[in-house]
């Protein structure tokens, strides 16, 4: 438990010791790929497609029109692994290379997509890494779930009496929430058989980093530009699934609004320091051709056109739709702010995730940073309404359901997607995809129909 609070602490510090290993483990990839010679052959005969494709989502993020609609192809769930005829298990655990087949036939066979996030993320073998964690607010495939099946979140009420919020700290955290999250915290002989020791943990940690690391770069020697390098989630929804679960929270809001809020704003310095961690971990680096029309804002010194091309934070804000706006802008704005601001200093463009509809919290919604610096991906949320709102303030992105993906046909696709296109599509500042991202069950022939109406109708002067 000991190395485990040392470890702890100077990840939410984001001390000396921290960011020197994160440049030791940067610095060793950097060798490790220099011999990688035929991914920087391939890159430089794929770099006008990467270049374009990355030019034409930047447009859009900072609310201008770019050469056509940029097509998003989000697939947050195990659809590249059911495509490829596997499992999630497979998928997630990577068993037997399944993981990263899976991850590069969805690349391949769904090339025109201009924004991708996460299948390599899952495809490397992630499973193995949570599984030996021992993290118990997840369910896995193959696991604790049948092999087809995708990973649940599983809601647990850790902090079961309410007068421990006016306790709560870094030393409650660490006695009484984190065994109950991760088995890693808990003495030996009280975890799980499978549980790894922490110095397996690392080792397993740092072959994931490389392989992941390995195969965001040979996804861009394809031409596929990875923007999105990391994800995060608002401190309202981490104090919800880790602490609480959603049916006490619920109640939490309505009779002790002030205690979730000061553990919102407890949580959110570690979270955001755990997000910029990662984002500096993924970070690379590309000098743009001066064809290329890129917003100078984006660059990282004036005078030269050097940027992070992995600058965006896919940001999850599950629950949102639960509160009121007066709810939500006294309990969850001020933390969510206070992450949201951060990244964007940090030079991030955090891509917020609002799920099911909160049509009723777009004016709080646009106090967040702006113009240019989220996008709002919209799920089940009014689009239109959306765009009349944050249009000057927030790239919109969305929002195809996943319904029809899954059970409609490809001319019930075009029709929505046309339509998408008229409503909202020409104006600056938008990107059509699926509502929150493909999901597991969508029909390939639905995913390509979404991708054949966007190419031919998304055009822009």
């Amino acid at each position: 438990m000991g190395l485990i609070r040392y470890a702890f602490n100077n990840m939410k510090k984001k001390s000396k010791l921290t960011n020197f290993s994160l440049k030791v483990a940067k610095g060793t990839f950097k060798i490790r790929q220099s011999f990688r010679r035929n991914e920087k052959k391939n890159f430089e005969e794929n770099k006008s497609i990467y270049y374009q494709k990355l030019e034409r989502v930047l447009t859009a993020f900072k609310l201008k029109t770019p050469d056509r609609i940029p097509i998003n192809g989000i697939a947050g769930d195990s659809f590249p692994a059911l495509y490829s005829g596997y499992t999630g298990e497979d998928y997630l655990f990577n068993i037997n290379n399944k993981g990263i087949e899976s991850h590069y036939n969805f690349i391949k066979d769904f090339f025109d997509f201009d924004l991708l996030f996460p299948t390599q993320l899952f495809g490397c073998g992630i499973g193995k890494l949570i599984d030996g964690i021992g993290v118990k607010f997840l369910k896995l495939p193959g696991k604790d779930l049948d092999p087809m099946s995708f990973y649940q979140f599983d809601e647990r009420e850790i902090i079961k009496d309410p007068n421990d919020f006016k306790i709560f700290g870094s030393k409650y955290f660490l006695d009484n929430v984190l065994p109950e999250i991760v088995e890693i915290a808990l003495p030996k002989k009280m975890r799980s058989e499978g549980t790894k020791s922490l110095f397996q943990i690392g080792i397993m940690a740092i072959k994931y980093f490389y392989r992941f690391m390995h195969h965001l770069e040979k996804t861009e020697s394809m031409g596929a530009p990875m923007i999105i390098g990391v994800s995060g989630m608002q401190p309202f929804d981490a104090a919800s699934l880790l602490f609480r679960g959603l049916r006490k929270i619920s109640g939490d809001i309505r009779r002790r609004p002030e205690d979730i809020r000061r553990i919102c704003d407890m949580i959110a310095p570690s979270l955001l320091n755990s997000f910029t961690m990662m984002a500096e971990i993924t970070k690379r680096n590309r000098t743009i051709p001066e064809e290329y029309d890129v917003d100078n804002s984006f660059f990282n010194k004036k005078g030269k056109r050097s940027l992070n091309t992995r600058l965006g934070v896919f940001f999850v804000c599950e629950r949102a739709f639960m509160m009121n706006p007066e709810k939500f802008e006294e309990i969850s704005l001020p933390s969510l702010n206070y992450v949201i601001k951060g990244l964007c200093d940090a030079g991030l463009i955090p891509i917020l995730q609002f799920e099911q509809d909160v049509t009723h919290l777009l004016p709080v919604i646009k106090k967040l940073p702006g113009p240019g610096k989220c996008v709002f991906s919209c799920d089940a949320s009014d689009i239109v309404k959306a765009k009349e709102i944050l249009g000057d303030h927030m790239c919109i992105m969305g929002n195809v359901p996943l319904s029809l993906l899954s059970v409609g046909t490809p001319y019930e696709i075009e029709k929505y997607v046309r339509n998408l296109i008229k409503t909202v599509g020409k104006e600056p500042g938008y990107i059509l995809g699926p509502a929150l991202g493909i999901p597991g069950e969508a029909k390939p022939e639905n995913v390509k129909a979404l991708i054949q109406t966007g190419l031919k109708y998304g055009k822009l002067s």
